[in-house]
């Protein structure tokens, strides 16, 4: 995905107003449907050499931060699943409640979806990876619109056509099929959701910037953008799905 620096720069010091300006959950709103946000980050992180990547620093802060700056007023429901360094995160985000999974063995983003599901107020829940740097404008809308469009219980993003399976909004009463997946040793978010008939919402990218870091590299060529010391962001971004 490319995009210029000028357009980057600008997105990135906007993620706040975006969010203040409620376009972020425009045509959400209409139906009155509470949603509840769960970060990801619970894995291990073995391309970012073991490393808590909820933690890793972006700017001067850790990615869970720069995420919660841009939900933070969306719902009144915000996990983080976490599966160490909990009591970190309970500091930095007190007004989280911070989840784990049900199993001490790093089963992957279906075992943090399912502890999502468990622990979530609201019928609808919102799942995000903790290495999303940008939400896209209206994605809580898209997304369930594409649910009730399709008649499903879930549905997942893509952006130009390229999916990010772990980005997904999905509903509460997933929760049995998910915990029957995790007894299979099913662990593959996009067959999963698959099974469930999900719904696709695509966004195009050409003015806001959905990153998916996964790698130091891919953080410090983010640095560098914040920096302005490059003039495009590299196609190289590896959308993470499973």
């Amino acid at each position: 995905m490319r995009m210029t620096l000028e357009t980057v720069a600008d997105e990135l010091g906007k993620a706040e107003e975006l969010v203040d300006d409620g376009l972020v959950e425009h045509g959400l709103a209409e139906h009155e449907q509470k949603v509840s946000i769960v970060i990801l980050a619970g894995g291990r992180a073995t391309r970012m050499h073991g490393q808590d990547k909820g933690l890793v620093l972006l700017h001067g802060q850790p990615l869970v931060v720069h995420l919660y700056q841009q939900i933070s007023s969306l719902s009144d429901d915000i996990l983080i699943n976490a599966n160490r360094n909990q009591a970190t995160y309970q500091q930095l985000l007190p007004a989280c409640q911070i989840i784990s999974d049900q199993w001490a063995d790093f089963k992957g983003p279906l075992a943090g979806m399912h502890s999502a599901l468990r622990h979530a107020s609201h019928e609808y829940i919102l799942i995000i990876p903790c290495d999303l740097l940008m939400l896209p404008k209206e994605c809580l809308g898209q997304l369930w619109q594409a649910m009730q469009k399709n008649h499903s219980k879930a549905a997942y993003a893509s952006f130009n056509g390229q999916a990010l399976y772990p980005f997904c909004m999905l509903h509460r009463s997933l929760l049995d099929s998910l915990a029957l997946a995790l007894a299979n040793d099913q662990y593959a978010v996009r067959h999963w959701l698959f099974e469930q008939e999900a719904a696709v919402a695509d966004f195009a990218v050409d003015n806001i910037l959905p990153l998916n870091l996964n790698t130091p590299d891919d953080v410090a060529l983010a640095e560098q953008c914040y920096a302005s010391e490059i003039p495009i962001f590299s196609d190289h971004f590896n959308s993470g799905a499973k």
